[in-house]
């Protein structure tokens, strides 16, 4: 029974060690998204006029699908921050 305690205790202690690691992780890639925001807010808009009418519609298309892609990213990158959260209590 107390080597079953011990190596559940052990099992703990590593996984509150990885979401500690993981939190710090998260908070220099919040740190270097928010950089990196700044850097792009800083760039003049691009000009996409002279690609013509259809390069137009296919722009429109791409950045539509990559706005939902970036929503569900957003949504699992939540869900993991909440397991991780829950994990570490």
């Amino acid at each position: 029974m107390d080597r079953f305690v011990a190596e559940l205790s052990a099992e703990r202690d590593g996984a509150v060690a990885r979401v500690a690691r993981l939190t710090e992780r998260v908070e220099e890639l919040a740190a270097e998204s928010a950089r990196l925001d700044e850097a792009v807010a800083r760039l003049a808009p691009p000009d996409y006029g002279p690609l013509g009418e259809r390069a137009l519609r296919i722009l429109a298309l791409a950045e539509e699908e990559a706005g939902a892609l970036l929503g569900a990213a957003r949504e699992a990158a939540q869900v993991l921050r909440d397991e991780a959260d829950a994990a570490a209590r």
